[in-house]
């Protein structure tokens, strides 16, 4: 399955400003859970060390040679101070955890024929634990084109998509959907359907990242036709879906 000739040209660009917003997301909620359990762990002094560079545990990096440009080797013998290896407690869900949450969370059935392919296809890349530490890039990208495959069957299903957004009407063009109202009721209703609950300063900052995502979307669009309707509302919840909010623990 070839991802990226089957999606629309809005929704690859969805894809691509939703990962933003996921990175973005991430960053702020690890280093804050790093700030939090810090605190409370400053009271611990046991510490311990790394392997020895004589052994072969040492790792496969052997000197600053194979590093980037501006990266340094950190001292191989540093000690490890037991607080600082606790600091951060956040976990992402593995690859079977996300098709479950997912299909939960749109309503559309995990054995889904074109989901089950694509999940399939993807299963190598989907996070295979709970760890965030073995977290990688790629893996964000599986999780992305999966919650777009979702997003992809949630808005062209009526009975679906209709239990998320109730009183949006998709056959109507950007110009007669999107008001103030209607664009701020989109984003509240993926929100609440696709995230789990949050702190309220916490949401604005989600609500006012995905608005601007929403203009962005709208921008260089046909704004009389509901097909770019439907377009938008699928970028809206492959950001909401794929984000860190949804997949980590």
């Amino acid at each position: 399955m070839n991802f990226n000739k089957k999606l629309p040209t809005n929704i690859r660009i969805a894809i691509s400003m939703g990962t933003l917003v996921v990175i973005l997301f991430a960053f702020n909620q690890c280093v804050a859970e790093k700030k939090t359990n810090t605190k409370k762990s400053k009271s611990s002094s046991a510490s311990t060390s790394v392997p020895d560079t004589s052994t072969e545990d040492a790792g496969d990096i052997e000197n600053e040679a194979e590093l980037p440009d501006g990266l340094v080797m950190p001292p191989i013998n540093a000690p490890v101070v037991e607080s600082e290896m606790d600091a951060i407690d956040v976990g992402v869900k593995n690859f079977e955890q996300i098709l479950i949450s997912m299909s939960e969370a749109t309503g559309v059935s995990a054995a889904d024929t074109g989901i089950q392919s694509l999940y399939k296809e993807l299963s190598v890349q989907l996070p295979a634990d709970n760890n965030i530490k073995s977290f990688l890039p790629a893996n964000q990208v599986a999780i992305t084109k999966l919650a777009a495959e979702f997003c992809e069957k949630l808005v062209e299903t009526q009975d679906l998509r209709v239990v998320v957004w109730p009183t949006i009407n998709f056959n109507q063009s950007p110009t007669q959907v999107f008001n103030a109202t209607n664009k701020q009721l989109i984003i509240t209703q993926a929100i609440t359907r696709f995230l789990p609950p949050m702190e309220a300063n916490e949401q604005t900052v989600t609500s006012n990242e995905l608005s601007k995502l929403f203009d962005d979307l709208l921008t260089g669009e046909n704004l009389g036709s509901s097909v770019t309707t439907k377009k938008i509302v699928k970028g809206m919840c492959i950001s909401t879906l794929a984000s860190a909010h949804a997949t980590f623990l």
